[in-house]
């Protein structure tokens, strides 16, 4: 299918801002940038027009429609929730702003709200599971599109099945218990595992998040994971499960601008959430 004259136009005006400073939507500047690739944080600025990064740079010299300091605050990529259970005791819709959830992997047929309604305000990215390899990839109406794990996955809150599991060669995805010894525990394991590892995932919506409203990181980094494994864990490793870290689980030109700031990165909280480039929520 041939590209329209206005999807060409778009594209054209976001080579344009990203190689010579072109007019953007929103800048965020002095940002201490959690790069989750190479594991380093180094003060940027990130530049985005419409849902997209369009330039991470030094210097940003373009027009801004809207300009944030972020003075020195940390950025990283929005959390990815992945085996996410919708509805009745599961994620509230409500809940993911605030905490930080950009992206919602749900099971096969699950929507959020009733009826497969979008409900009004800031939406997390919904992605669904395929019921089967082959399946379309088309969703309901509050779907972005319809993904496929890359290999065998198992949800776990367990030192053992999460220690079997990662020796069998399978991702882990790690409910945190609500006990504060048994979190430590399961988390000092994941710890000593983690290490050059994208086969670990963090749930923000374990039993424990219901309860306190925090979200993970600060307990990784209270166990010892170094800041690049932490972040991982709560978004690039969920990506590349799914198959989907072409737009989500990093700050990257091209990928969609959703970014946590943080003042701290063991505040309980973001101080900010962007969510395919607009603020959706800060802190009070």
């Amino acid at each position: 299918m041939l590209a329209s004259e206005s999807s060409t136009r778009e594209a054209q005006a976001d080579i344009q801002a990203a190689l010579r400073g072109g007019t953007v939507d929103l800048r965020l500047t002095q940002c201490q940038l959690v790069n989750v690739y190479s594991g380093e944080i180094c003060r940027t600025q990130i530049a985005i027009r419409g849902r997209r990064i369009v330039a991470i740079r030094s210097e940003f010299d373009g027009e801004a429609g809207q300009t944030i300091d972020c003075r020195n605050q940390y950025v990283i990529p929005g959390y990815i929730e992945p085996r996410a259970v919708l509805g009745e005791g599961g994620v509230r819709l409500a809940d993911c702003p605030r905490l930080g959830v950009t992206s919602v992997i749900s099971r096969a047929g699950d929507e959020f709200g009733d009826a497969g309604s979008r409900p009004v305000g800031p939406v997390p990215h919904h992605f669904q599971e395929a019921r089967a390899i082959g399946a379309p990839l088309a969703g309901g109406p509050t779907v972005v599109r319809v993904v496929h794990r890359i290999q065998r996955d198992c949800v776990t809150q367990v030192q053992d099945e999460l220690i079997q599991a990662m020796r069998e060669g399978r991702a882990v995805i790690v409910d945190i218990p609500a006990d504060a010894g048994e979190r430590h525990a399961l988390l000092s394991v994941a710890s000593r595992l983690a290490k050059g590892a994208s086969n670990l995932i963090i749930r923000q919506f374990g039993p424990a998040r219901r309860e306190d409203g925090r979200s993970a990181l600060a307990d990784l980094l209270a166990a010892g994971l170094g800041v690049a494994e932490a972040v991982r864990m709560t978004c690039l490793n969920a990506a590349i499960h799914y198959g989907i870290d072409h737009e989500v689980g990093g700050i990257v030109p091209g990928r969609l601008a959703d970014l946590l700031v943080y003042r701290s990165l063991t505040d309980e909280r973001p101080a900010m959430v962007i969510l395919g480039g607009q603020v959706v929520t800060t802190a009070a």
